[in-house]
């Protein structure tokens, strides 16, 4: 049993436990999602909306973050051989563990 949380992304509004890239927004009020978009997600839990919604945080999948720009996750996207979902969590748990 995953002990892993849901959480929703910010870009394409996908919901499940899968690998995200976490950041402080510097400008509050940058990250909040519009009415649309939150209309269009699928029922989560409370707490994943609650992420979600919050102006100083920004919760992405790695693809989605790379597409967006990021540095960081263009670098693990390339590192990671574009593995999504479960095949990316094992994957990194199989380096920790190695």
């Amino acid at each position: 049993m995953s002990t892993r949380p849901l959480r929703y992304c910010d870009v394409c509004g996908g919901l499940d436990d899968h690998p995200r890239h976490v950041t402080s927004n510097a400008k509050a009020g940058t990250g909040k999602p519009s009415a649309e978009f939150i209309r269009s997600l699928p029922p989560g839990p409370p707490d994943a909306l609650a992420q979600l919604i919050d102006p100083a945080v920004t919760v992405r999948h790695i693809d989605c973050c790379a597409a967006q720009g990021c540095a960081d996750c263009q670098r693990s996207e390339a590192e990671n051989e574009g593995r999504r979902g479960q095949v990316l969590i094992d994957h990194l748990a199989s380096l920790r563990e190695g």
